[in-house]
């Protein structure tokens, strides 16, 4: 594991607090981000916003976009607005290329819960938390007004979630990945998948009837929703895996961990199609991959 740190200086000596003030910090990647429409990479590095140019590999520029200097953990792109999170907090941003400055879309908004997902559609905004349950919330006049609470039937721990049209998929802390449907009034649970025998960091759809999931325990495994099992298997990481990405060109799973290993998986054939080994005794925590234009190759990213 990588350790944070913070480089300082030290005011003026005439200040008598003598206090020190951050210039910048060296922390684990903890969300990762292709630009859609730029050749750009950005990359949440503790509270900071780093942006990087693909092709060059060149920093662009970095801020922190949280006056309260938490981490960021959620960083994802909706058409043009960018969702930036910590574990309470969400800030949506536009990004001009041309000038490589970012202004608000929307009002940031504050939550009284652990944010693990966000989705954003015209002015709503389907926000799910760590307690199993999502807020819907609408933008009127400048503000984010809260419209509706929908709580899952099984009020558990998660320690991830994906949203998609209406559907939640989450990560247990019982090794169990549970889908349900928040526009249901009872919320109940449509999928209970077990195989999993750790805890789960990270769930992924593929489609509206394929889920990926990772684990502690050192696997990835394919979820079949319209056969209620799991479809496949994948064992390749020597320590825990982090986080999934979805390379759609090629139909390829990449996931990357904690032995540094970077791993992509072939979903037709099922089974390992490549495995890059990153640094030596360093966590890779984060992938991202990016959908080129025609006769171009896909990019990924892992840190």
């Amino acid at each position: 594991m990588i350790a944070a740190n913070v480089i300082m200086k030290r005011e003026e000596a005439k200040q008598k607090s003598k206090s020190l003030t951050p210039l910048h910090a060296i922390a684990p990647v903890t969300a990762l981000a292709f630009d859609p429409n730029t050749s750009t990479l950005l990359a949440a590095i503790g509270s900071w916003l780093t942006i990087y140019d693909v092709i060059t590999g060149n920093l662009i520029s970095r801020f922190q976009p949280f006056s309260d200097y938490k981490k960021i953990f959620t960083l994802k792109h909706f058409h043009s607005t960018l969702i930036l999170g910590t574990e309470q907090s969400l800030r949506f941003l536009h990004y001009d290329p041309s000038t490589q400055t970012f202004t608000n879309a929307f009002p940031q908004i504050t939550a009284a819960d652990w944010i693990l997902d966000a989705a954003l559609g015209d002015s709503k905004l389907v926000v799910g938390y760590a307690h199993n349950y999502v807020q819907v919330f609408e933008c009127s006049h400048a503000e984010w007004k809260l419209v509706d609470t929908r709580r899952s039937e099984e009020q558990c721990m998660l320690y991830c979630m994906a949203l998609r049209d209406g559907s939640a998929a989450c990560g247990t802390v019982f090794s169990e990945v549970l889908v349900w449907n928040f526009n249901a009034p009872s919320g109940k649970i449509q999928q209970r998948l077990k195989g999993h025998k750790g805890v789960i960091f990270r769930v992924l759809w593929i489609s509206e009837e394929l889920l990926a999931s990772c684990s502690d325990d050192r696997t990835i495994r394919l979820w079949s929703l319209g056969e209620n099992k799991e479809a496949a298997c994948f064992f390749g990481h020597n320590a825990r895996v982090w986080d999934l990405a979805f390379v759609q060109k090629h139909n390829l799973l990449v996931s990357v961990g904690e032995d540094g290993a970077c791993i992509l998986w072939d979903l037709e054939k099922k089974e390992l199609v490549h495995k890059v080994q990153g640094a030596v005794n360093k966590d890779l925590w984060r992938v991202a991959a990016k959908k080129k234009k025609k006769k171009k190759k896909s990019t990924l990213r892992c840190y």
